[in-house]
């Protein structure tokens, strides 16, 4: 067995040196019976009312990845949100874009322009306003994503979790590609009404 003695050391007011925490390598399948031996070897030292419980590394880590996949959970669903809500904006704003544009459409169709021209077009545009509306969440997320993370985690797994780090650029990365991405499917709806429109139709809306 190896004691790091000098680990998880402190003193009382009589400046008698005594341990919280006692650390057993085991070798596999003797774990249980190491623990025991630890509680039979130390009961001897312990003082009245206190007791050795045994503490295993694999039931910490089995914790701790819970946690963190209920982390990756609620980020994930807040994250799908995120992307819903701002799609849902762009389709909107798309919608209204088409609206107001009937008659420019209308004209543009009456002077050859393709479905396929229109489609593009509404496409484009949609893919300006996800691309900036992308920049605008990184660069908030990059500056909120630190401290909203470390307090995440001191709440949920432990409280000397204090740094967990910022964005991740892998995950900037994937933010970005798949708001670009649901913006550009959102605005097929309005750039098919839009390619759809009648141009005598079109041309008589006021």
């Amino acid at each position: 067995m190896i004691f790091p003695l000098n680990y998880m050391r402190f003193y009382r007011a009589g400046r008698e040196r005594y341990y919280s925490d006692i650390f057993i390598k085991a070798t596999p399948g003797q774990i249980h019976a190491a623990v025991g031996d630890a509680q039979f070897l130390l009961a001897p030292r312990l003082e009245d009312g206190a007791e050795v419980r045994g503490e295993y590394f694999s039931d910490t880590n089995r914790f701790f990845a819970e946690q963190i996949r209920n982390i990756s959970l609620f980020l994930g669903a807040f994250a799908f949100i995120a992307i819903l809500i701002s799609s849902i904006g762009i389709l909107s704003i798309m919608l209204v874009s088409v609206v107001e544009r009937t008659r420019e459409i209308g004209l543009r169709k009456a002077l050859g322009a393709s479905k396929g021209t229109i489609v593009s077009q509404v496409l484009n545009e949609s893919f300006v306003f996800s691309i900036l509306g992308s920049l605008v969440g990184l660069l908030a997320a990059s500056l909120s994503a630190r401290p909203f993370l470390n307090i995440l985690a001191q709440d949920l797994v432990s409280p000397r979790l204090s740094d967990l780090g910022g964005l991740h650029p892998l995950a900037a990365l994937l933010a970005f590609a798949l708001t670009v991405a649901a913006g550009q499917i959102f605005s097929l709806y309005p750039a098919l009404q839009a390619a759809g429109l009648v141009p005598v139709d079109a041309l008589r809306e006021i």
